[in-house]
């Protein structure tokens, strides 16, 4: 069975800049063939945020096509169900965070892959970095 791995925003957005804020470790993850990237719609909302924003040098269309082209990334739904469960994190500051953390307990055996340290502090959640 391969490596399921949900991105947060940086995470996301550094793998497509090639930034080397992200780390060895996360690297290897991304770069594992088989592994199956998930991409919280929040994420890729904040994605195009950055974009919109200019603090990042990716454009949409690069954006577009880099998810387009890797059959490996899936975007994950923002439902209800993760709207209403992303209440019961309120340590997190951040609701974009909660929501992030919920999308990943929606996706059996995922860890996810994130250098904020507030997120990594989540009990039960598998987090790498």
């Amino acid at each position: 069975m391969s490596a399921i791995y949900v991105l947060d925003t940086h995470t996301l957005v550094w793998i497509l800049e090639g930034n080397p804020k992200l780390s060895e470790r996360a690297k290897q993850c991304v770069l594992h063939g088989a592994a199956q990237l998930v991409i919280p719609a929040i994420a890729l909302a904040e994605a195009c945020a950055m974009i919109q924003k200019q603090r990042t040098a990716i454009t949409i269309p690069e954006l577009t096509s880099a998810l387009d082209a890797d059959a490996r990334f899936v975007v994950l739904a923002l439902d209800k169900a993760i709207v209403l469960e992303s209440q019961a994190f309120i340590s997190l500051s951040e609701m974009h965070d909660r929501l992030i953390v919920t999308s990943t307990k929606h996706v059996p055996g995922a860890t996810l892959i994130t250098c904020d340290e507030e997120i990594r502090t989540v009990a039960g959640l598998t987090t790498i970095w």
